[in-house]
């Protein structure tokens, strides 16, 4: 059984001999044929007794021909890019030690095996697959995601850009320009761009900042101008992010009691490895 293509090549696919085949008897051969690789016309060429080895009166039905179209796969695969579990905005902070997740996502039943299929760059350096790698290991499927990568780095200070190109099995690109990555790594542990909004509030506000660091614990701590503390909100470092958080607050003190009009101090106090920083400011409540 051959395969002829378009061009007029021809490729073996299946052959095999019978011992022997009674008056009236017939034998079934299945053969599987993947045409992941291929588009366009061809067709199925069968023959019997190919080498004219067998004595036969009639020859005319030794041979059959199948003709066939395959529709091309033209469907873009996509790329999906998590850090830590969180899909990040360019200019954001991650870990030092990130869990990188590359999932490739397509809508063809045709399966991806090769590793060659995800391409990564950091900072316009190509980054390897290897055997045993703890650092990058990838995983194929044959349902979607049909590739996942998981890319753990041990990064320093500084600027970086991670660059994926992805393919299918049939060459279709997820995007000729690869889906980047602009972030950014700080190993100083620093509270930045600390407000609260709306400010001023009428019943609830929010505390919005930025960490370089997942902390053990953050405290706000907010007090009369006096100096009577009448609100403390603690939160661990399971419930924060690196980069962009915010902590809800509802306007009330200790007791439960809506706070009076006024203008207010804030306090946010970090506490991470033994080391202590804090940040004041101002907030404002109009009822």
């Amino acid at each position: 059984m051959n395969l002829t293509k378009p061009d007029n090549s021809t490729e073996r696919i299946f052959g095999t001999t019978v011992d022997s085949l009674g008056s009236e008897k017939r034998k079934l051969f299945n053969v599987n044929y993947s045409t992941s690789s291929y588009s366009g016309s061809g067709k199925f060429d069968i023959s019997i007794d190919s080498e004219n080895k067998v004595l036969e009166l009639y020859k005319d039905n030794n041979f059959y021909s199948i003709p066939f179209f395959v529709v091309g796969d033209t469907t873009k695969p996509s790329l999906n890019i998590t850090f830590d579990g969180n899909e990040i905005f360019d200019g954001e902070y991650v870990s030092s030690n990130p869990d990188i997740k590359i999932e490739l996502d397509d809508p063809s039943e045709v399966p991806i095996t090769d590793t060659s299929s995800v391409q990564l760059f950091l900072n316009d350096q190509p980054v390897y697959f290897a055997p045993n790698s703890n650092i990058l290991s990838v995983n194929f499927s044959g349902s979607n995601p049909k590739v996942v990568i998981n890319y753990n780095p041990t990064l320093e200070k500084g600027e970086y850009t991670l660059t994926v190109f992805g393919k299918d099995a049939s060459g279709n690109i997820a995007d000729s320009a690869g889906v980047i990555k602009n972030f950014l790594v700080e190993n100083e542990t620093k509270i930045l761009n600390l407000y609260n909004y709306p400010n001023p509030f009428t019943l609830e506000t929010y505390f919005t900042f930025k960490l370089t660091q997942i902390p053990d614990v953050i405290n706000i701590k907010i007090y009369t101008i006096a100096g009577r503390l009448v609100k403390e909100i603690t939160r661990t470092g399971s419930e924060l992010n690196f980069d962009f958080n915010r902590i809800f607050w509802d306007g009330r003190d200790e007791d439960g009691d809506l706070l009076a009009n006024g203008v207010y101090f804030y306090k946010m106090i970090l506490k991470n490895k033994g080391k202590i920083i804090s940040l004041t400011q101002k907030l404002a409540i109009i009822r």
